[in-house]
């Protein structure tokens, strides 16, 4: 099965090499990388050109759902990965991907995103507030619940489902639409990639309000009025809901790393509280340009 990769670049080249240096390494490299380039053209003076590799300027600012949506327009193998640029896949990554999709019958296969930047409690706690749902050793999650950045697709669906893949929404929604549609997934611990992006408190929770604001906004983009009433006055309620469901996850459901989520506790509960700020933005006042800034 011929293999094609997407990968969003917003990051820059610190970030975007070790993505493209972890896929030329592997035991079996995908036929085409698609890179949707958003750093008006100044990666294609960094990346070597090597066999089947793609890059898509942009002319102007767009947000990575579109990214996305611009990537499956182009691709063309048999199975159709997505990743980021701060993500570097393990070196079986894409020979796992064709290995699992031969094996079994569902049509969407996604795995465990790990923990590459580790050095401070910022970076903990922005990786579990992240990929807290994504993390070894996998569970049982919500049909249709898997990472937009480590997560296969069969051509089979992408060409069933056209029109939801290039409408440039997030993967949350693509999978939900999915699900609803009968669309089979899979969750394998051999497909693991590992986040290695820093930030810094202003930056986390910069992006923590503007991915929010554009969940927020994009949910209810297609509700009656008296559902978007619904959302906003419950939104309300959303510091109380999501710093509840962040302790379930930890302990009932053994989701974490206890003493890296207790001592970074403090960050994380601040950047749940931006979150909330974001998606009540979202609900009441739209996703005015969040999507664009979502790095």
């Amino acid at each position: 099965m011929r293999l094609s990769v997407i990968i969003p670049s917003l990051n820059g080249i610190k970030y975007l090499s070790k993505c493209i240096e972890g896929l030329r390494q592997q035991s079996l490299p995908p036929e085409e990388v698609i890179i949707i380039d958003s750093t008006v053209g100044h990666i294609a003076k960094e990346i070597p050109d090597f066999e089947g590799l793609k890059i898509h300027f942009l002319a102007e600012p767009v947000g990575v759902p579109e990214m996305r949506s611009i990537g499956f327009r182009m691709a063309e193998g048999d199975l159709v990965a997505m990743t980021e640029d701060h993500c570097i896949p393990t070196r079986n990554w894409c020979e796992n991907i064709r290995r699992l999709h031969e094996k079994y019958p569902e049509e969407v296969i996604g795995g465990a995103v790990e923990n590459g930047a580790t050095e401070s409690l910022i970076d903990w706690s922005c990786y579990l507030c992240e990929y807290l749902d994504f993390m070894l050793p996998l569970i049982d999650a919500p049909k249709g619940t898997v990472p937009g950045n480590n997560v296969a697709y069969k051509r089979s669906v992408i060409n069933s489902h056209k029109d939801l893949f290039m409408a440039g929404l997030w993967e949350y929604f693509v999978h939900a639409e999915l699900a609803k549609a009968g669309i089979t997934f899979r969750m394998d611990p051999s497909l693991v990639v590992l986040h290695r992006k820093y930030f810094t408190v202003n930056d986390f929770q910069t992006q923590c309000y503007y991915f929010a604001r554009s969940f927020g906004a994009m949910r209810v983009s297609q509700v009656t009025s008296s559902q978007l009433w619904f959302y906003r006055f419950v939104s309300l309620s959303l510091p109380l809901l999501v710093i509840g469901r962040l302790f379930e996850k930890v302990f009932w459901r053994k989701r974490a790393r206890y003493k890296e989520f207790l001592l970074s506790l403090h960050y994380t509960i601040w950047f749940q509280l931006c979150w909330c700020c974001g998606e009540i933005t979202g609900y009441w006042f739209g996703e005015g340009d969040s999507t664009k800034k979502v790095e």
